[in-house]
């Protein structure tokens, strides 16, 4: 039987009781295998960094954040498939978030509606197996902008700059009018949660780079040298990483 497992992110206990009643009952050959009560967002930042679900159940007002901030602060492998949940039902869901295929169910819950929404996932999942298969873009950002929830594929983006205590992403091509978005988390966060294992790279301390994207490696002045993109863009590498960006670059397809 196949197993999945669950966290559900909810201050009210009810919810994790009512939850974990109807999931318990779903006769889809799946093992549910529910961790304990999670009931603020602190805590589920705390447990997502290092522990990994299949499925996160996430109510959108918790008392210490926003229940949407929560996958711009933990790696996405992590979280799984995320179900958001709301006592203002869907029309105030979707004042808050732009995505349209983003999973949801409104308060009060029924068996109906979480069947619903594990069948959602489920059919998602399969298609995005499938589609890895034949491309991976589509690996994607998602980030909170004020209020909205945004979805960004990776390939859409040239490169990634280090700011502080967060990171710039910067588009291959302006993207709704916009040049970059600000991401909540470190460059070395973000490079270890979104791109460790697809065609960016680590170029400096302060830059994350797409491979596709880059037109010339200029020889370096000093320590440091110029990426040619081929948008027109450039941007620095270090002599650190100097050897694996040649090696990564001249294995690009």
């Amino acid at each position: 039987m196949q197993q999945l497992k669950i966290i559900i992110i909810d201050d009210d206990k009810e919810v994790h009781e009512l939850l974990t009643h109807y999931l318990q009952k779903l006769d889809i050959g799946i093992d549910f295998h529910i961790h304990p009560p999670v009931t603020s967002s602190s805590e589920a930042i705390q447990l997502l960094t290092t522990s990994e679900f299949d499925i996160s159940f996430i109510d959108i007002q918790l008392p210490d954040k926003l229940g949407l901030t929560i996958v711009n602060h933990v790696p996405i492998e992590n979280i799984g498939g995320v179900i958001y949940m709301s006592d203002f039902g869907r029309k105030y869901f979707e004042q808050l978030v732009e995505i349209d295929d983003l999973n949801f169910i409104s308060k009060p819950l029924s068996e109906l509606k979480v069947s619903n929404a594990i069948k959602k996932f489920l059919k998602q999942r399969d298609k995005n197996k499938t589609d890895r298969e034949m491309s991976d873009s589509v690996n994607v950002i998602l980030t909170l902008q004020g209020k909205i929830i945004r979805k960004y594929t990776m390939n859409n983006i040239a490169y990634i700059k280090a700011n502080g205590d967060t990171s710039v992403a910067y588009f291959a091509m302006p993207i709704d009018g916009q040049e970059s978005v600000t991401l909540s988390i470190g460059l070395s966060k973000v490079y270890d949660s979104y791109f460790s294992e697809s065609s960016f790279l680590r170029v400096h301390n302060s830059y994350i780079v797409n491979l596709l994207l880059i037109q010339e490696i200029r020889p370096l002045e000093g320590r440091t040298g110029k990426l040619v993109l081929k948008n027109g863009m450039t941007i620095d590498y270090s002599e650190t990483y100097k050897q694996n960006l040649l090696t990564a670059w001249k294995a690009v397809p």
